[in-house]
């Protein structure tokens, strides 16, 4: 039989960060006691509860929301949910617990947490190095295994690469570090803001790991590549004035270019450094800052 947890008031009397905080003490002393698979089925049995819980009672109409940046993007969010799920019917898979590690790119430190996912196993496409996969992530039990914040692409390395970890890993860090220039670009007033998805390191026991993004939705276009190439078939000054705009306002120290995406929702971008280091096996250092700028033509943005 279960043993009923603690009453504690003063527990409810904490913030949402200091429980976080406390959450966080509480699994890395289980990890360090008894290991990280004890402490992953600890969440696990409290994700189940809780789950179980919220379907035996109604929701006591306190809701938890998510302030964002911008009133664009709550309109966007909105109108997403409202989308019909396109993978209803494509990700008919169990269940797995794994876990997520995220990258802060303003503090370069990693922050990891437990995360329910659906992963198919065979890939829906492929790369020249790398394979994606339909996933599913659960964002809360109410809401269940559908709608469109639930959709994400699984990316990995082929399985005869030996590198595949620190490339995932430099992947997360590259687009986290171009979503901090894109807030950067955003703050000038440009006319159209960009933004680039959050992409996180995904850990499942027995597949392996991958970088997780959401799912973008519509016409994907590639605006331009990591050695100086810049589509012709859209004729775009946003996306090619903030690859120039990340050179300027790192002082020349770092570009970000193979800029694609969905409308100015952008993914998987590659950083080129003047060192040359770090970001991945794209990075091309001073010859691809030379290329880029050998085919572009500033606009009026």
């Amino acid at each position: 039989m279960p043993r009923a947890p603690p009453q504690s008031p003063a527990l409810e009397q904490l913030g949402l960060e200091e429980l976080h905080d406390l959450h966080s003490a509480v699994l890395l002393a289980v990890v360090r006691a008894h290991g990280v698979p004890a402490a992953i089925s600890l969440v696990g049995a409290s994700l189940q509860s809780l789950a179980s819980a919220a379907a035996l009672q109604k929701p006591s109409g306190v809701a938890l929301s998510i302030a964002s940046t911008s009133d664009r993007w709550r309109d966007a969010a909105r109108a997403a949910r409202e989308l019909p799920d396109p993978w209803r019917n494509e990700v008919q898979v169990s269940t797995a617990l794994g876990v997520r590690r995220r990258y802060d790119a303003a503090s370069r430190t990693w922050t990891a947490d437990a995360v329910l996912v659906r992963l198919e196993r065979d890939p829906f496409a492929r790369g020249g190095m790398r394979l994606c996969h339909r996933c599913k992530v659960l964002q809360s039990a109410q809401q269940g295994w559908h709608g469109a914040g639930t959709n994400f692409v699984a990316k990995e390395y082929a399985a005869n690469e030996p590198d595949s970890v620190a490339l995932l890993e430099a992947d997360c860090r590259m687009q986290g570090q171009a979503k901090a220039f894109a807030m950067a670009f955003n703050a000038q007033r440009v006319p159209k803001p960009v933004d680039f998805v959050q992409c996180w390191m995904l850990a499942l026991p027995g597949r392996g790991h991958f970088a997780v993004e959401p799912f973008l939705s519509g016409d994907f276009t590639k605006y331009s590549s990591n050695s100086g190439y810049v589509t012709d078939e859209i004729i775009r000054y946003t996306p090619h004035a903030f690859s120039h705009f990340t050179f300027e306002y790192s002082r020349g120290r770092e570009i970000v270019v193979d800029v694609q995406g969905v409308g100015d929702m952008l993914t998987d971008p590659q950083v080129h450094t003047r060192s040359g280091e770090g970001f991945g096996r794209g990075n091309m250092g001073l010859r691809g800052m030379a290329l880029f700028f050998a085919s572009h033509e500033c606009n009026p943005i």
